[in-house]
């Protein structure tokens, strides 16, 4: 037999394939252990386009505290300038972050996380023409950018601690990085805008003699809604308002137009 290398662990000599073993063991614990723990959708989900879970900010978090990791920020940057983009003048932001993390024993380990304005998710739009897209455009509009600061540092801030859980937990194999605001347009069918429906013009005009009626009967703006609903059990109308057809709505408006007729002739007596 080959020599076996010997490691020195306190008092006892462990051979290093033993050694090796006992570390993996322990780490398969700690991933089963973080499994159990985990809410999907809540901590981590499956994104389209990838193969394995992607780790959330609060399942990031959650591992960090089942290890006793303590989150220092070693060094936060922040990058403001205007920048000349395709012609146009917009504001640049960006963050970085190294955090530090620190285990109860004094081990350590660092992570980093950046985030700016010049990702496409943030400043490209989709450009569609007769309901296709078209390509994608650049965002001109300065306001867009000064109200992205704080989701940008956010971001930042969130990448570098899922980046640094994974790091403690050794848990790479298992969960990629966050990607959940990254761009897999790539991965997408796609998608077309929503027609607008149009409204039958027979039942936008049947609902305006219906307001016009409820006006006459004296019956407050927040309160017509209440008073269509208790009418639709009197006259056995059934489904939801939007639902209603020219028929329903019809029924309705003369149900009102005789309350009306009765308020008056008791007017006049």
């Amino acid at each position: 037999m080959g020599d076996m290398q010997i490691i020195e662990q306190g008092n006892y000599e462990m051979p290093a394939e033993e050694m090796a073993k006992s570390k993996l063991n322990a780490i398969m614990g700690f991933q089963k252990l973080v499994k159990s723990q985990l809410k999907e959708n809540e901590d981590f989900g499956v994104i389209p386009g990838t193969q394995k879970p992607t780790l959330y900010k609060s399942g990031a978090e959650k591992i960090l505290s089942i290890l006793g990791i303590s989150i220092e920020i070693k060094e936060r940057k922040e990058i403001k300038e205007n920048i000349e983009i395709e012609g146009k003048t917009i504001p640049y932001f960006e963050f970085s972050f190294i955090l530090r993390g620190v285990a109860g024993n004094g081990k350590s380990w660092e992570s980093t996380g950046s985030c700016n304005t010049l990702e496409k998710k943030y400043c490209k739009k989709t450009q569609w023409v007769n309901g296709k897209k078209s390509g994608e455009i650049l965002i001109t509009d300065i306001s867009h950018y000064y109200g992205l600061r704080n989701t940008i540092e956010k971001m930042a801030d969130k990448r570098a601690i899922v980046a640094l859980s994974l790091k403690c937990g050794a848990l790479s194999n298992i969960f990629t990085q966050d990607i959940e605001d990254m761009d897999l347009n790539h991965d997408e069918p796609e998608r077309k805008p929503e027609p607008i429906k149009k409204e039958n013009p027979e039942i936008t005009k049947l609902k305006i003699e219906v307001s016009n009626s409820l006006d006459d009967l004296d019956i407050a703006k927040e309160e017509k809604n209440n008073e269509c609903l208790n009418a639709q059990k009197i006259l056995g109308i059934k489904g939801r308002i939007s639902e209603w057809s020219v028929v329903d709505w019809s029924l309705l408006s003369e149900y009102f137009r005789e309350k009306v007729m009765i308020k008056a002739q008791e007017k006049g007596q």
